[in-house]
């Protein structure tokens, strides 16, 4: 081998060394490339310890600290932690409760024999790093595997069940499209194989989402009632503007209309901004969030822009784990903000008197629609922990994108506004007399939409954000009372006379808080509404509220 070495060294060929007989330089060779291939595929686990067959691979994050976890849907029944994980978070002063149990656990790890562990450590919460949001694993117990100084952490099979994994579940999510997998592509240049499944194309994802929207709205207005012609109108209406809806971010062009320009007040200068810090699970995110836009357009790194506002992250209920928002107050205060008159909610609202029949609209991301001026985009551009991005799009929260916004619809829909069609933003509201009418409505609007491409969201295009309030039974205590009255109270701008209808309500509420003394939920959990006068007049007001 030390002659091979050498002529190597020389630059010269095995064959062409003196000593080697003919034959042996070829079988030399091979001996020599054989032992290579050996010496990097062949690991060897740590004596004693356990041999970790990862399937499943993500970031957590355990008491600020992060690690790579392994996530097992079949195989170790237990989770497991490495000391070297445990020793990292000592020198960070954190502290981990670690037991010694007296019965050690076994584990079978890939290959012959078992491994037992003695010390048991309980994390009070470890998180997730998963792309649809950030699980949070409460007191999550793990066995140390003593021999292994990595940074490791294995969630076991029980958490796995308890997470709502199942291996059958996903091979049935995977097939319920029906179509074939391409499970292997060969590189001719390369000749290795590359195992991956097949993916359906964004766009043609969206067509099928937006469709099985769009049929569950029929069947949701043909249970309300509507029925015949009105009923085959709204079928082929649909059928013909189904690509002016839209489900998926990213895919469409801004609306066709003049991008907003923002006017900078005289002699401002660039406000200072530093970093922010964020959360680990909030850094993930982000490095997320700002792909896809950059992915989309709808940002760009900018290496050179003066101009720069700070992000926030901001926790969201599931399943979403957070948003972005933009602390814009620096900017908005030296910019000029544009001038559109808004619609007040409560004379609007007026005009739809005498309607019997209506649909709602929403578009589908109403400010990620709307070009912002290439002259007025550095102005928004903002610091983050891994740089600096200019967005391409409004953003939300800038002086006069409100204004930019309203007018923007009133546009698309012209001579609509005020007759027939009431617009809030993003939310379109059409009323009329008859379905026939309402008919007429809906073309003209989805007609719109198509010449200016606006997208719609045919997700948020039902009224069920109102059932909560449409189901809620009848009070019996004045606490249940008061909280039908705060509930009612957000929606008094959608409710014709609010004052007068819902007096009843109110004048009872008050007699129960003169018996009370307090106005506090605990003290009128005590007062029952029957002993005050609660009957069939406020039973009626509550339904007529209701409706």
């Amino acid at each position: 081998m030390v002659g091979i070495m050498f002529q190597r060294e020389q630059n010269k060929l095995v064959k062409d060394c003196p000593l080697v007989q003919p034959g042996e330089a070829k079988q030399l060779d091979d001996e020599f490339h054989a032992s290579r291939q050996v010496d990097t595929k062949e690991t060897k686990p740590p004596v004693g310890g356990l041999t970790r067959l990862k399937t499943a691979d993500m970031d957590a994050t355990v008491l600020g600290l992060t690690v790579q976890a392994s996530l097992l849907g079949s195989g170790a029944d237990a989770s497991s932690v490495s000391r070297g994980f445990i020793s990292a978070l000592h020198e960070q002063g954190q502290f981990v409760s670690v037991i010694k149990r007296e019965t050690p656990k076994e584990f079978e790890p890939f290959g012959p024999g078992t491994v037992k562990l003695y010390e048991q450590a309980k994390f009070d919460k470890g998180v997730l790093h998963a792309s649809a949001g950030p699980p949070v694993l409460q007191n999550l117990e793990c066995w140390i595997d003593e021999s292994d100084h990595t940074m490791a952490l294995t969630v076991g099979r029980s958490v796995m069940v308890m997470l709502g994994y199942s291996t059958d579940g996903l091979l049935v999510l995977a097939l319920s499209d029906g179509l074939p997998r391409q499970t292997s592509v060969v590189d001719d240049n390369l000749n290795q194989g590359h195992s991956y499944p097949r993916q359906k194309n964004v766009a043609e994802k969206n067509v099928e989402q937006v469709r099985d929207h769009l049929l569950r709205a029929i069947e949701d207005a043909s249970q309300r009632g509507l029925r015949g012609e009105a009923l085959n109108r709204l079928k082929t209406a649909l059928e013909q503007h189904k690509a002016d809806f839209c489900v998926i971010f990213g895919l469409y062009p801004p609306v066709g209309v003049p991008p907003l320009r923002v006017q900078l007040k005289p002699r401002v200068t660039p406000f200072p901004c530093s970093t922010r810090c964020y959360a680990p699970m909030e850094r993930v995110f982000m490095d997320a969030h700002l792909a896809e836009l950059d992915d989309l357009g709808r940002v760009y790194r900018n290496y050179s822009s003066r101009w720069a506002s700070a992000p926030s992250v901001v926790p969201k209920p599931p399943p979403a784990a957070f948003r972005r928002s933009i602390d814009s107050r620096s900017v908005n205060d030296q910019t000029i903000g544009m001038r559109w008159p808004m619609p007040q909610l409560d004379v609007g609202i007026m005009r739809v008197a005498g309607a019997k029949v209506f649909f709602i609209c929403v578009s589908f991301r109403g400010y990620w629609q709307l070009s912002l001026h290439p002259n007025s985009q550095e102005i928004f551009t903002f610091m983050t922990h891994c740089g600096m991005y200019t967005p391409t799009r409004v953003p939300m929260g800038t002086k006069g994108a409100v204004s930019y916004c309203q007018s923007v619809v009133e546009l698309i829909f012209g001579d609509l506004v005020y007759r027939g069609v009431l617009v809030w933003l993003d939310d379109i509201l059409c009323y009329a007399e008859s379905e026939e009418e309402l008919m007429e409505l809906l073309e003209e609007v989805l007609q719109g939409c198509a010449k200016f491409g606006l997208k719609l969201n045919p997700a948020k295009c039902r009224p069920e954000s109102v059932q909560g309030l449409v189901d809620m039974v009848s009070p019996t205590t004045a606490t249940d009372l008061q909280q039908i009255v705060c509930v009612i109270n957000w929606m008094r701008a959608s409710i014709s006379e609010f004052a007068r209808v819902s007096a009843p309500l109110y004048d009872i509420l008050e007699k129960a808080m003169q018996v009370s003394g307090e106005r506090t939920k605990r003290k009128l959990r005590k007062v029952s509404l029957a002993s005050v006068g609660w009957g069939e007049k406020e039973a009626d007001c509550l339904a007529n509220v209701k409706t």
